[in-house]
């Protein structure tokens, strides 16, 4: 009895956590000809502290799956300036869309 019990409550720690989570997905692109920048790396901090990072896609999309919260994100590619967006509010139940345009030549 005890042993179904802890395995029960188990289960439902594991899917409340699961489902606390959401995402922050978005597209880098290039600010004067609009193209997709493929590989660009996104860095997600909060509070100063490394969350979670991520390479764009072939498309220049990208998706982190975080808990709800606020978020720093800072994009960074290679012959382009940096971009930081501060207080990003990630909900719960929700995708939170974040684009970035760089600006090349301004490293």
């Amino acid at each position: 009895m005890v042993r179904n019990f802890l395995l029960t409550l188990s289960l439902l720690l594991v899917a409340s956590f699961t489902f606390a989570q959401t995402s922050m997905t978005g597209k880098v692109t290039d600010k004067s000809t609009g193209e997709e920048l493929i590989g660009a790396n996104i860095i997600v901090t909060k509070g100063g502290t490394f969350i979670q990072g991520e390479s764009t896609d072939i498309d220049g999309n990208f998706s982190i799956k975080v808990d709800p919260g606020s978020y720093d994100m800072e994009v960074s590619y290679t012959g382009y300036a940096p971009q930081k967006i501060a207080g990003i509010v990630a909900s719960a139940g929700q995708a939170t869309k974040v684009d970035f345009q760089m600006s090349s030549g301004e490293v």
